[in-house]
């Protein structure tokens, strides 16, 4: 019988300002033998031979990582990349595929981890990465991250000078 994973909330203090402590919650842990765990696991171990973009469009740039990952990978599944680029079908179509005079993505490598080439693609972009249960999720790097959920609560005013008063109350060194 298999046990359930622990679900934890990591929760970090990001602001203390007017008497308000803004906190956010990173979300319940992932179980090691997790969706996102294999595709992290393939990222790292798949390497691919040879890259060689040539003033490709992101979408070119994808298209090669996913098929390259379905040829290495000894299931045949690969890794599965999601180009989300903004609403609205026409904005993405845009950005995929840039007017001529504007930056395209070259990259030449031989023997780099599929995790390597798509940390230097999403750069070379001007976007980011994150894996979501077995799919890589790829979008612009201004992209709010929603991993994190800010919650507000409210603090006492005297909270601060509390706060003041137990650090100061302090052994040395700590």
């Amino acid at each position: 019988m298999r046990e359930a994973p622990v679900q934890r909330c990591a929760f970090h203090l990001m602001l203390l300002l007017g008497g308000l402590a803004v906190a956010a919650c990173a979300g319940p842990a992932l179980a090691v033998d997790s969706a996102e765990a294999k595709v992290e696991q393939k990222l790292r171990t798949l390497v691919i031979p040879d890259v060689n973009l040539r003033q490709a469009t992101i979408q070119e740039a994808v298209d090669f990582l996913v098929t390259t990952s379905r040829e290495l990978d000894p299931e045949k599944q690969g890794i599965n990349i999601i180009l989300n680029l903004g609403p609205g079908a026409a904005n993405a179509a845009a950005r995929a595929n840039p007017p001529a005079g504007e930056t395209q993505i070259t990259f030449n490598a031989h023997d780099v981890s599929e995790q390597n080439a798509l940390k230097i693609v999403t750069q070379l972009a001007g976007l980011k990465y994150r894996i979501k249960g077995n799919v890589v999720m790829v979008f612009p790097a201004d992209a709010p991250d929603s991993s994190l959920t800010p919650r507000t609560y409210p603090v006492l005013p005297t909270f601060p000078d509390k706060m003041n008063a137990l650090r100061n109350d302090a052994p040395p060194g700590k």
